[in-house]
């Protein structure tokens, strides 16, 4: 698969945490459009998380994810739930690199260029994150759960659209 990510210039990646009998797992996937305008998937890992889910613990796992494919310049956005281990992650984590690399992705007048998102990195870790994107469907489902659905609409308008548009 390396060889398949090497001839990308940009992918997105997806990550997940879950526990099933007493064992937690880290999945993450990469996705992007190839030349011929059709969208690629691949699962990269199914790994066991040995401890607790800390944000430390994810930012880590993720990033050696990343690295293991050759990726760390090239994802320009995760999408994961809402949690706050993972939103904690990617604020501590996510480089002032990663979030220019995508403002350079909305800019149709922009040059391809390299980032090296390496250079400005603490000398305590090599650890860096691209932008997190929450995941839609977790929004909208903890929203219902939890409040009333007559506001819903108001909400969807309010909270939802307004970061799509």
């Amino acid at each position: 698969m390396i060889a398949v990510f090497e001839k990308q210039f940009w992918v997105c990646t997806t990550a997940d945490i879950w526990s099933a009998n007493n064992k937690s797992y880290l999945g993450v996937t990469c996705h992007y459009i190839d030349e011929n305008y059709q969208k690629k998937s691949y699962m990269l890992a199914c790994k066991r998380i040995m401890f607790a889910h800390t944000h430390s613990v994810i930012a880590n796992a993720l990033y050696e994810v990343h690295k293991e494919y050759n990726l760390k310049l090239k994802v320009v956005g995760t999408i994961t739930d809402n949690a706050a281990n993972f939103a904690k992650a990617f604020q501590i984590f996510q480089t002032e690199q990663s979030i220019s690399l995508l403002d350079k992705l909305d800019d149709p007048e922009a040059n391809i260029v390299t980032i090296d998102l390496e250079s400005n990195l603490d000398d305590k870790s090599e650890v860096s994150l691209p932008k997190q994107f929450r995941c839609i469907a977790h929004t909208l489902r903890g929203y219902v759960n939890a409040e009333n659905l007559g506001d819903f609409r108001e909400f969807f308008k309010r909270k939802i659209l307004h970061k799509i548009f």
